[in-house]
């Protein structure tokens, strides 16, 4: 009986695995949107200027506009909390389909 081991297939594509074959380098700003982002820099301060005051509140003005504004400020000045997952369990993946088992 033969041995049929497995042989790891190789990739004819010219690069090995962790390596980048194409595409703009990181870091390489986007020349599309380039001019669009420039764009919107420039009302920068006008849409600070907005978000504090509806913070501020005033009539007219409801409470989640307010929380809103206030998370969307801290999440400028301080960035956007990070999240986490908790996964514990027995955890199997079956195609598209995920099955939890505690």
């Amino acid at each position: 009986m033969a041995d049929t081991a497995k042989v790891a297939k190789t990739s004819n594509r010219g690069s090995k695995p962790g390596e980048r074959r194409g595409g703009r380098k990181a870091g390489t700003p986007n020349r599309a949107t380039a001019s669009l982002k420039e764009l919107a820099q420039q009302y920068t301060a006008d849409a600070l200027e907005t978000l504090v005051s509806v913070l501020a509140g005033g009539a007219g003005i409801p409470a989640a506009a307010q929380v809103a504004a206030a998370k969307e400020l801290l999440d400028r000045g301080y960035g956007k909390p990070s999240q986490s997952v908790d996964m514990t369990g027995l955890v199997k993946f079956v195609g598209l389909d995920v099955t939890i088992k505690r």
